[in-house]
């Protein structure tokens, strides 16, 4: 018989798209699967969904939870998960119908702790977007630095930890707490811990996972406080993972500068929906300044150099320089005159 798969799904305030979420799992041409799904704190009627699919089908375990995010939601999951093999799924995605069959055929194949799929990206007006295939293949820890590192490191490929299957036990060593309440950039602190304790890793560049673009997702929410615990968030989880280099033996030099560009330009874009939202010029200023109050911020700040390799145009060179002299007039006219520009 085919090991147990528990398949987790965080729930919050997703009755559109819950439905189908669940249908995609239930309907999988691999069998034998439990499915976890945790509502944290949902106030529509996401709970009646699941508690109405629970009346047919027995293998769908609910948690109810207070809303205390992704990253719990996944570990409560986790902690309740009987299956050897562990896939997440986010509720407003769904996966296509032979998708677990697949990675579970490939990672017993392989061999592998872990192995990862591709995606194809789409909105509700069902417009798809592909993405750029990577370099299939199976990856053992000591050949992580020809490829996989680069991959995590910029974001271009590892940003979820949907879309792929990982064995459970060293998932359960890899999810540990981090010192904050992470909302934002839970998904690359866990990854860089999975990719740290798993021994080999295959990649495929199927398109199992149907990734929803969805304007509502946690991600997208338009509050000054989600913005600044964003790059507080992010600033952590970088800072986490290049202070951990020397511990896994990642050459700093190789890839510090890859890792403080791709934060660089996240806090570039969240500084623009900053001011978007917020485009007082006095309450730009208590923004930056709680920023600025944080030593993750700090840090983070110091690593980022100007002559960065991948932050190599004028005007980035310039916003380091005015973050770190505390400009913060000059600051607010170029993300003012940014967002003008990006509006015509």
């Amino acid at each position: 018989m085919n090991d147990l798969i528990s398949v987790i799904i965080p729930v919050y305030n997703t009755q559109r798209y819950l439905k189908e979420c669940i249908l995609s799992v239930l309907n999988q041409t691999y069998k034998n699967i439990e499915i976890i799904l945790i509502n944290d704190g949902s106030t529509d009627n996401s709970q009646s969904i699941i508690e109405s699919f629970m009346k047919k089908y027995k293998n769908i375990i609910l948690i109810s939870n207070e809303n205390q995010g992704v990253f719990i939601s996944r570990l409560l999951g986790l902690k309740e998960a009987k299956g050897k093999y562990i896939m997440f799924l986010d509720s407003d995605d769904y996966i296509k119908k032979d998708a677990i069959s697949i990675l579970y055929e490939r990672i017993k194949k392989d061999k592998v702790d872990l192995v990862r799929c591709n995606l194809l990206e789409f909105d509700d007006q069902k417009v798809y977007y592909d993405n750029n295939d990577i370099v299939e293949g199976i990856y053992n820890k000591d050949e992580f630095d020809k490829y996989v590192y680069s991959l995590l490191f910029s974001g271009i490929y590892f940003n979820s930890l949907c879309r792929q299957l990982i064995k459970k036990d060293v998932l359960l060593k890899s999810y540990i707490k981090p010192k904050t309440n992470l909302k934002y950039a839970e998904d690359l602190f866990v990854q860089f811990n999975v990719l740290m304790n798993v021994k080999s890793i295959a990649l495929i560049n199927d398109r199992l996972l149907m990734y929803r673009n969805n304007d509502l997702s946690v991600t997208k929410i338009k509050k000054t406080d989600a913005y600044i615990k964003s790059i507080l968030d992010n600033c952590y989880v970088i800072n986490y993972i290049y202070n951990n280099f020397y511990k896994y033996n990642i050459s700093k030099e190789n890839y510090k500068e890859i890792l403080y560009a791709r934060l660089f330009n996240d806090i570039i874009r969240t500084f623009l929906k900053l001011v978007d939202v917020n485009s007082k010029y006095n309450a730009f200023i208590l923004n930056l300044n709680q920023i600025y109050s944080s030593g993750e911020f700090s840090d983070a700040l110091n690593q980022i150099k100007s002559n960065n390799y991948y932050l190599n145009h004028k005007i980035y060179n310039f916003v380091i320089y005015l973050l770190k002299k505390h400009k913060i007039s000059l600051l607010y006219l170029i993300f003012t005159f940014m967002n003008s520009i990006k509006r015509k």
